[in-house]
């Protein structure tokens, strides 16, 4: 027998590789619920950047939703519970196989492996070949960081998020105001431009500096997560072909037993 005295540890070898997978499936599913349940995940997850201004502990904060208009949070926690749900049943398949000697039960598990590795490969290949064509300067962003800083200088005396946004938005960048710069802050004689304004930014806007600060941001943002993305997808699909080949050697382990008993 070619198996014979490596049988049960081949068997045991593909016991452990699903126990592991099934582990990484509750991670997995735990963080999903994590996610849709605590209100407070977003921020661990949407959030683009924090940035300090230099002369004051003020914050800067972009989050994905924001720029895309989209609920990040929820799309990633509905992903990974239906991922987690898969990987725990594919993985539980595999134990009842290695552990009841089933070739039938090890096939299912071979082709489940295959078509998580295929999907898995093509993500990550997706996700490496798409980081470096991430285009975040569009008309739609344009408007909305345009609206956010417009809206922004109308309530700065009325507003103190207002006032706190466009302070750190004008000393960050240098710049004053929206449309008009500093005259949109004069109303008569009684208002001037804020003291966050500098004598010497006060005819440049911040309009488009604050556009191009948020899509480059963005940018970045994406290319940094499609890289993780990539680079999880593919390492996770590089261990389940170790899981594959310990599958089908058992597979043929368990056959060759078969026949030998038979014989």
């Amino acid at each position: 027998m070619a198996f014979g005295s490596c049988f049960s540890c081949i068997k045991y070898s593909v016991f452990l590789f699903n126990f592991l997978l099934w582990l990484l499936g509750c991670s997995v599913l735990a963080v999903g619920v994590w996610l849709l349940m605590d209100d407070n995940a977003g921020r661990y997850v949407e959030q683009l950047t924090t940035s300090t201004t230099s002369s004051e502990d003020e914050l800067l904060i972009i989050s994905y939703s924001q720029v895309t208009g989209s609920n990040l949070t929820s799309t990633l926690a509905y992903l990974f519970i239906a991922f987690g749900c898969v990987i725990v049943f594919v993985a539980f398949i595999g134990c009842c196989g290695a552990v009841r000697e089933s070739q039938c039960m090890l096939g299912t598990f071979f082709i489940s492996l295959f078509i998580v590795f295929a999907i898995l490969l093509g993500i990550g290949i997706w996700a490496f070949v798409e980081r470096n064509d991430v285009d975040a300067h569009t008309i739609e962003l344009q408007r909305l960081t345009n609206n956010m800083v417009r809206n922004a200088v109308r309530n700065y005396y009325a507003d103190p998020e207002s006032e706190k946004f466009m302070d750190s938005v004008q000393r960050r960048f240098r710049c004053c105001g929206a449309d008009n710069a500093g005259g949109d802050y004069v109303r008569g004689s009684t208002q001037e431009p804020p003291a966050s304004c500098d004598m010497a930014y006060q005819r440049r806007s911040c309009i488009p500096v604050y556009f191009r600060y948020v899509g480059n941001t963005f940018e970045d943002f994406m290319q940094d997560r499609l890289l993780v993305v990539a680079g999880v997808a593919i390492g996770i699909a590089g261990c389940l072909v170790l899981g594959m080949i310990a599958t089908l050697l058992l597979c043929c382990a368990v056959r060759e037993r078969i026949w030998s008993t038979n014989a």
